[in-house]
């Protein structure tokens, strides 16, 4: 198992999305998406991505943590997304001000993981999560 950090290329995300059963991204969005990341990481069983997770925001106020995946031949064993989240969660408590907010965009089943990160539901403190996909 070998850490890359910031490194992942459109072919491999997009091979990971496939593989972990994620929406397929087009190579353009893919590039566009890894470009505007503040920071990523991706585990690799020798040269195979298998799993992935990043954040996205302003780096100041906003931290979104997003495409949490998982190649679906290793998502019985919870190891990989944990090892990812905590990954994430360093990242955000050394660079993020007092004050600053960490979101989680994430599918299931790793709702339930991320709650023993320290997230909780938004609705919960009665505030709204509004998405709205384009075309």
């Amino acid at each position: 198992m070998r850490y890359q950090f910031n490194e992942t290329m459109p072919a491999e995300y997009i091979s990971l999305q496939e593989r972990s059963g994620c929406r397929k991204s087009d190579p353009l969005t893919a590039v566009q998406a890894l470009r505007n990341t503040s920071f990523m990481v991706g585990i690799c069983e020798g040269e195979e991505l298998v799993a992935f997770g990043r954040i996205v925001g302003d780096d100041a106020s906003y931290y979104l943590v997003c495409d949490i995946m998982v190649d679906e031949r290793l998502q019985a064993r919870e190891t990989y997304a944990k090892l990812i989240l905590k990954e994430l969660r360093d990242y955000v408590l050394t660079t993020a001000p007092a004050g600053g907010k960490v979101l989680a965009f994430v599918d299931r089943p790793y709702d339930e993981l991320c709650r023993q990160f320290g997230f909780k539901y938004l609705d919960e403190d009665y505030q709204a999560a509004m998405v709205r996909r384009t075309r």
